[in-house]
C-alpha cells in the first residue's frame, strides 16, 4: 500500500487539494505524479529528500516518491541550508526536490527538476507490482536540543487515519502546519487517505490572511497547537469557520484552552491529540477534560499501552515520566535506536502526575529550567499565569544568570483594555509567588503582544 493506492480509491473528480494556484483534483493528481516519476527515473530505489516551501510541490512530490524512492527524507522548509546537508548526508540522500530559492546544494546533492513534464513519453506508472515499500524519515521539532531522524514506514504513519470516505467527504481540513512536520502530515495523510480535500493556504502570509483562505475554502476541519489556538482566538477572522473537527496536539492543552475553543465552536468535535515523531500518534482526548482517563494506565484506547514510571532520584507518588508502547512507534532514530527498553517501552519525555481519576501533563523533562538545582517544568509556571485574569497567552524560558545559572523569564500576552503596566506586573508576580516555590517565580516579566512561536507551531523556550 502507498499513497497512490490510497488516491486511486477516491473520487477522480473530488477536490483533492485547495492551494493559492487553484484546486487541483484527484484525477489530476495522479497523472502528474507519473509525469514526475518519468522525470525523476534516475532515483527510482534511490533515497530522495524533499524541502518545500510550496506545500503543492510536497504533495506531488510525496505521492511522487512514495512507492518509487527507497527513502523520503522530509525537511521542514525552515530548516537552515546547513542542517538540511547534515541531514541529507546522514540519511544516504544524494538527490532533492526543492523550491527553496539561491540555496547551494553540497556538491554530493543532485537536485531533480520541479517544473511539471508532460505525461506520457517514459512517465511511470504509479503503484502496482514491484512497488517499493518506501521509508518515511521525519525530523523531530527540535524544541529542546537538535533534530533527530526518525524512521516510520507508512504503515505507522497511518495507523490512525480514518477511511471513512462517506464521512470525509463531508470536511475540508485546513493545514497551517509544514507538511514535512509530523502533525503536519498527519492532517495531510488524514485528508488524502479520508476522502476529505484539503486546503493549504501560502504558509508565507500572514496568520489572518491563511485564516481568509481557509475560509474561502470552506475550511471545517482544523487542527494546531495550543499556543496556535491561542494566538488564533485572539482574532476574530478564525469564528466565521463552521468548524466540525478541532484538534490540536503538541503541546499541553489546558483545560481554560479546551473551554474556550469549545464556547467558540459549538458545533465542533474538539479533541487534543498526543502524539510525537517517535510515538507516532498515542491517542486522542474528547472528553472536553485536559490530560486523559487515569483509567487509560489498565484499559488504554486500542492499539496503545500506557504507563508511568517514577522518578528514581526524587520519586513522588504517582508522578513520573508517561511510557508508551504501541505498534506504531517508529522504527528507529537514524544512527541510533529509540529510547526504548528491551520490552519494547518508550520513553516519552513526558512528565505527568495521577490526580484521581485523571493523569495530566507536567511538561518535557528535558525542557526543565535548573536554577540553583532546583529542576523548574516551564509549563508549570505557564499554568499559574495563565490562571491570573486579563493573561490569555504565557511563555516561559530560561535565561543564564551567573548566580543561580538560570532564572526565570516569563512573557505575557494581556486580554484586549488590560493594562499592562507595573501595577499588572506586581499582580501577577504576587500570584506566582502565592502559588509557586521561590525558584519557579518569574525573575524577569515582560509584556508582548503575542508569543513567538518555532516553526512548529510551538512555544519558543530556546534559553537566552
Amino acid at each position: 500500500m502507498n499513497l497512490s493506492n490510497l488516491l486511486q480509491q477516491r473520487s477522480g473528480d473530488a477536490p483533492l487539494w485547495l492551494t493559492p494556484a487553484g484546486p487541483l483534483a484527484a484525477a489530476q493528481a495522479l497523472p502528474v505524479a507519473a509525469a514526475l516519476r518519468g522525470a525523476w527515473a534516475p532515483v527510482a530505489g534511490r533515497p530522495v529528500a524533499v524541502w518545500a516551501n510550496d506545500p503543492l510541490l510536497f504533495g506531488r512530490a510525496v505521492l511522487a516518491l512514495d512507492g518509487f524512492a527507497s527513502r523520503l527524507l522530509l525537511l521542514p522548509a525552515a530548516l537552515p541550508a546547513s542542517e538540511v546537508h547534515a541531514a541529507c548526508s546522514n540519511a544516504g540522500v544524494e538527490f532533492l526536490v526543492t523550491d527553496v530559492p539561491g540555496t547551494a546544494c553540497a556538491a554530493t546533492l543532485r537536485r531533480l527538476p520541479i517544473s511539471l513534464p508532460p505525461c506520457g513519453g517514459g512517465a511511470q506508472p504509479l503503484g502496482g507490482d514491484g512497488a517499493v515499500a518506501s521509508e518515511w524519515v521525519l525530523a523531530t521539532s527540535g524544541t529542546t536540543g537538535a533534530p533527530k531522524l526518525v524512521s516510520h514506514t507508512l504503515a505507522t504513519l497511518t495507523g490512525t487515519v480514518q477511511r471513512d470516505e462517506r464521512h470525509g467527504t463531508q470536511l475540508v481540513w485546513g493545514l497551517l502546519y509544514d507538511p514535512a512536520r509530523f502533525a503536519g502530515l498527519q492532517v495531510f495523510l488524514q485528508a488524502l487517505a479520508g476522502g476529505s480535500a484539503l486546503c493549504m493556504p501560502d504558509r508565507d502570509e500572514p496568520l489572518p490572511l491563511q485564516v481568509t483562505a481557509l475560509a474561502i475554502g470552506g475550511v471545517n476541519a482544523l487542527s494546531t497547537t495550543p499556543t496556535l489556538w491561542r494566538r488564533l482566538l485572539m482574532g476574530t477572522a478564525v469564528a466565521g469557520l463552521p468548524l466540525a473537527v478541532v484538534t490540536m496536539g503538541g503541546e499541553i492543552a489546558d483545560e481554560p484552552l479546551l473551554r474556550s475553543v469549545a464556547r467558540t465552536f459549538p458545533a465542533a468535535r474538539v479533541r487534543h491529540i498526543y502524539a510525537s515523531t517517535e510515538a507516532g500518534v498515542g491517542f486522542s482526548v474528547a472528553d472536553g477534560h485536559e490530560g486523559f482517563p487515569a483509567a487509560w494506565l489498565d484499559a488504554p484506547p486500542a492499539g496503545i499501552e500506557l504507563a508511568i514510571e517514577p522518578d528514581a532520584a526524587e520519586p513522588v507518588e504517582g508522578e513520573g515520566e508517561l511510557l508508551i508502547r504501541s505498534t506504531r512507534l517508529a522504527a528507529r532514530y537514524l544512527g541510533q535506536a529509540l529510547p526504548k527498553d528491551d520490552d519494547g517501552w518508550l520513553r516519552s519525555g513526558d512528565r505527568v502526575r495521577q490526580e484521581g481519576d485523571r493523569v495530566r501533563f507536567r511538561g518535557r523533562i528535558n525542557g526543565a529550567i535548573n536554577i540553583g538545582g532546583d529542576k523548574i517544568l516551564p509549563e508549570t509556571v505557564e499554568r499559574v499565569l495563565l490562571a491570573c485574569p486579563g493573561v490569555v497567552a504565557a511563555t516561559v524560558r530560561g535565561r543564564r544568570s551567573a548566580f543561580t545559572g538560570a532564572l526565570v523569564e516569563a512573557t505575557v500576552v494581556l486580554a484586549p483594555g488590560t493594562g499592562g503596566g507595573d501595577a499588572t506586573r506586581a499582580a501577577l508576580l504576587a500570584h506566582c509567588r502565592a502559588a509557586l516555590p521561590r525558584a519557579a517565580v518569574p525573575g524577569v516579566l515582560r509584556f508582548a503582544t503575542e508569543l513567538g512561536l518555532t516553526d512548529a507551531g510551538k512555544q519558543d523556550r530556546a534559553i537566552t
